[in-house]
Order: C-alpha cells, then structure tokens, then sequence
C-alpha cells in the first residue's frame, strides 16, 4: 500500500519543482519584450459534503454543480474531489470537495442552503495514534483508501492485528484462524488519514455486508460528527464494531473515539497476572478488558513477534467475538445477531476482577467460554451495566463513590430482526 504511494508523491514533488525552475527560466529569458504577471493561487482545503440519501457520486457532483453554477465559476472557486477507490461503485451519502480559502465562507453557505445536502464539514486530518506500546494470514481482500497507489503495510501494524485475529502460524495462532480477513489501509506511510477515507472504507464495508470490524485505532476527536454519525449507521446496519480504548492511562476520561461511543465495544489492556495494564489504567467508559501485554502476533514477513497496547487487546476480543458469531445456528444469527446481543453476550459474561473498580475494568475480563454459554439460550431482552449499584462496595465505583451524578448506567437494546 506504502510504495507505490511514495512513488506517486516522489514524482509529484519533483514535477512541480521542474514546472517552476522552467517558469522562471522563461520568465527571466527575455524581460524587455515581455511583461508577465503571476497571481498566487488561492490556498484550498478539502471539505466533506454530507447529502440526505445515497446516490452515485457522479449524481451528487452534477446536483452541485447545477444548483451552484449561477452564483459560483466551479473551477475557480471550488472543485469536486473524484475518489476512485473500492468504494466508488457503490451509492454514497457524502462527496470530496477543495474549496478556495478566500471564498470558503460563501461556497459553504451556498451548499448548506440546497436542499439536499445535509452538512459540509473540515475533512479533518488524522495523525495515527500508536496502540501498541510468521506466516502472513492470507487475505480474503485487501483495499486501500487513501492517497497513496499501493497496499504495502511497511509498519506491520495491520498485519500483526490480523494475526491475532486470524493467524494460521502455529507459534502464534490467532483466535479465529478460519475466519475471512477483509484489510482496510486507512493509514498512509507516514500515519496520517482524513475523514472521508474511513466514510469510504465505512460505505464499502456496509454494502459488503461484514459481520465484525475491528479498528485498532482511536482519536480524541469526538466531534467529528461525519465519522460519529457513520459509526452509528454500522452499527444500525448489524456490523459489531470492536475498538481499543487507547494507551493514554493512568489519567481518567483519556479514552479515544470511536470506543466512548455506546454502540461501539470499547477494550483495555490487562497483563497475564489480571492487572490493568498501566497504558490502560483508569478510563471512564470501556466495556471489557482483554490480554494487551506480550502478545504473540504476525510479521510482516514470516514468524511471530509480540506487542502490548490496547491495539492488541481489541483483536483478541474481535477473535473472540467471530467465535461467539459461529455459535449461532446460520438459521438463527439474523434474528440473534446484532451489536447489542453480543456486546450483553460480552459484559454479562465478563469476569469481574477482584483489584480495579468499575472505571478502569468495565464489565472486567472476557471469558470467550461463558459468553458462548449465554449465547447458547439466548433471548433478546433489554439490560443494563452494571446491573446492581452497591454503594456498600465503594471501591468498585472508585473515585466517584460518593458523587451520584456519575453512577451511570448504560442501557443495552437487543431487539429481534424480522
């Protein structure tokens, strides 16, 4: 994914330094028979266009253009981004477009006021967060969403992930070795990403029907609300979404996004001897907590090697949760299967640890074994966590023991598809 990326960008540089170099040789050539005025091009940045219903691309981009072309010269004051990625051949919800800075606030106006069109948003920049503090599985489909003409993963991030969900290396077999591993590059080489990368990767996945995605990544910026709101429709469209809480412990209140979402299974790390992890130590809404530190995973290469990090601990759980999925009878899953069943599955099977209080561990340890017993007779029901508020136990509410505003309880939904 990295290399052709870089060769891409490579050339690109360098063709522009050559462009200018000749521009000034032709410019200083002759002076006294030619006057040649340059105007700087306006600076641009890249806005995200939110529509109301899905359509192919080339629609939205028409409807734009059409509705704008009276009051603004498209190719001056703004421009549609196009996105030739897996993805394209799918209806989306949401365009690419790069906006002229010095005309920003009118362009913006203008779109906002269609009727069609649902928001425009900063298509935010995203630095890739760290999480972790053979013989490659075998791709069922690889698909890369960013700028860069490859799908190299030179970090080995992606792949050791997949390996601990997957992993057909016998040194370091993954919990679910014959599950079907679909890899999304959101990521370039030099860890940066943009929001309509994973609305792309989003749309794709929920058009290809997949069942578990897991995003051993996070951020503090919640308020992005195209991504939030994506995160939510996966999750509506039955697609269990399992994410590291992030490596930003001890201090409280420091979990990423997506994983503070309730929809969203959020995971911390723990050591084999059941302590928290101290990159994971003292969260405020995680779900569960899995082994995060040695563990083994794939190479980029061949062989095995291990890593610590909440990036581990959320494919442990996603291996566990394909595991739980094969529980179900196929007859059954459409009526069973959806992110609010497995996510009770989950907690309500979890371990409670004996040390940390309810903040640092959630529901406590994953226990692959009494989940799959729960989900052996289960009945869609509504549930609640935790599901008793014992004030007499104060160290398991922590900190907040005597403030009663923070009790909080999250409500779990499990309703039957018909």
């Amino acid at each position: 994914m990295k290399t052709n990326t870089h060769k891409f960008f490579k050339i690109s540089i360098i063709i522009l330094f050559i462009s200018i170099s000749i521009s000034l040789f032709h410019f200083t050539k002759s002076p006294q028979t030619q006057t040649l005025t340059l105007t700087p091009k306006s600076p641009r940045t890249n806005y995200i266009v939110r529509f109301t219903n899905y359509k192919h691309a080339h629609h939205h981009k028409k409807y734009l253009e059409h509705n704008t072309k009276k009051k603004f010269n498209a190719s001056s004051n703004w421009e549609w981004i196009d996105r030739n990625n897996a993805a394209s051949r799918f209806p989306t919800d949401f365009g690419v477009v790069s906006v002229d800075d010095e005309a920003v606030n009118s362009v913006v106006e203008e779109f906002q006021r269609l009727e069609m069109v649902k928001d425009v948003t900063i298509d935010s920049s995203y630095q890739l967060r760290n999480l972790l503090g053979g013989n490659e599985k075998v791709f069922e489909e690889r698909t890369n969403w960013t700028n860069e003409d490859t799908l190299n993963d030179n970090l080995g991030h992606g792949t050791f992930v997949a390996g601990v969900i997957a992993g057909e290396d016998a040194e370091c077999l993954g919990f679910a070795p014959d599950t079907e591993i679909y890899a999304f590059r959101v990521f370039t080489d030099a860890q940066v990403s943009y929001t309509s990368w994973f609305l792309d990767a989003f749309n794709y996945a929920i058009a290809s029907n997949m069942d578990v995605l897991n995003l051993s990544i996070g951020g503090p910026d919640y308020l992005d609300l195209p991504f939030v709101e994506k995160v939510l429709e996966l999750t509506a469209s039955n697609i269990i979404m399992v994410s590291a809480i992030g490596n930003d412990g001890p201090l409280y209140g420091t979990l990423n996004n997506p994983a503070d979402q309730s929809d969203v299974i959020g995971v911390g790390g723990i050591d084999y001897n059941d302590h928290i992890a101290s990159f994971s130590y003292g969260r405020v809404k995680h779900d569960v907590v899995a082994y995060g530190r040695e563990i083994m995973g794939s190479k980029i290469s061949t062989g095995c090697k291990t890593l610590s990090g909440t990036s581990v601990a959320s494919p442990v759980v996603a291996g566990v949760m394909c595991l739980l999925v094969s529980v179900i009878p196929e007859s059954e899953r459409k009526q069973i299967l959806n992110p609010a069943s497995m996510k009770q599955a989950l907690v309500e099977g979890a371990a409670k640890l004996s040390g940390p209080n309810m903040y640092e561990q959630g529901a406590g340890r994953v226990d692959l074994l009494e989940s799959c017993e729960i989900l052996k007779s289960y009945k869609p029901r509504a549930s609640i966590l935790p599901s008793v508020l014992d004030y007499t136990t104060a160290r398991m509410h922590g900190r907040f023991a005597n403030n009663r505003f923070t009790q909080t309880q999250y409500l779990f939904y499990s309703t039957r598809r018909y």
